[in-house]
């Protein structure tokens, strides 16, 4: 109590101050026209401000929620592209009937990435519960990023194309030629992979783009993977040596896409025979 009583010994005369000058300033307000247009012009700009910030505060708790409403939308959208689609090539004209869907596509969130060394993982928040498998290809907005390894209920680890046993079936566009897309893990070069079994007697150029070729079941036809921007032949080699730079960049990935072939046993049976 006594300390208390220190306090507003203390404390008392300068709170005795405010108080009397909040009534000055009230009773100024209160008979002058003037002043009260400007307090109240001043405290409409304030309320505003403060409107626009609660605002702000509110759309950005809702920012998460927008953002993953956006990653199915476009997940759904890519779903029904064409070359997600089975066209039955028997019929010479297509219909409605004749079409059927063969690729979806899981959106995630990548929640760990590694790019250290010759062998190199993502980790999505996506496993078995949502449909996610080991042997499903993973892409982004801007290209490939891998293959899924392994899968939990919740999570899965995707070995990415910068991985010495990662080989993608890939086409110069607009040409009926295709190979197989590489890393060259002694470089740790992160941007660039390798086209090989292009025949030398072919000409790619600089500048043509590489697109996956749909000759595996990982990946739909034509999705971006980059542009040649060197090309080389080592002496008696049957094949050129094309170096892609990768379009997207994988060190900076924070969603990404698992496809889910739902043609893939009906394939894999086929193989096995």
């Amino acid at each position: 109590m006594s300390n208390l009583l220190k306090a507003f010994s203390k404390l008392g005369g300068f709170a005795l101050f405010l108080f009397l000058e909040v009534i000055c300033f009230a009773l100024i307000i209160r008979f002058n026209t003037y002043h009260q247009q400007v307090a109240l012009s001043s405290a409409n700009k304030y309320m505003g401000n403060l409107s626009e910030t609660v605002d702000e505060f509110e759309d950005y708790l809702h920012l998460n929620e927008e953002v993953e409403r956006l990653r199915a939308e476009v997940a759904r959208l890519r779903a029904q592209e064409g070359n997600s689609l089975y066209r039955d090539i028997d019929t010479t004209f297509a219909s409605f009937d004749t079409l059927a869907q063969q690729f979806v596509f899981i959106d995630a969130d990548v929640i760990s990435k590694t790019f250290l060394g010759r062998k190199n993982f993502i980790t999505l928040n996506r496993g078995r519960q949502h449909g996610v498998e080991p042997h499903m290809g993973v892409v982004d907005d801007q290209g490939i990023v891998g293959i899924v390894k392994s899968a939990s209920a919740y999570h899965s680890r995707v070995m990415t194309i910068f991985h010495p046993d990662t080989r993608i079936s890939a086409k110069l566009k607009g040409t009926g030629l295709f190979g197989s897309l590489v890393w060259d893990s002694d470089k740790a070069d992160y941007s660039h992979m390798y086209l090989r079994d292009i025949p030398t007697h072919h000409k790619p150029q600089i500048g043509d783009t590489i697109l996956t070729s749909g000759y595996s079941i990982l990946f739909p036809p034509a999705i971006m993977i980059g542009k040649i921007d060197e090309i080389s032949k080592k002496s008696g080699a049957s094949s050129h040596d094309i170096r892609v730079k990768i379009n997207n960049d994988l060190r900076s990935i924070r969603y990404a896409y698992a496809i889910k072939n739902l043609m893939k046993d009906d394939l894999s049976e086929l193989e096995e025979e």
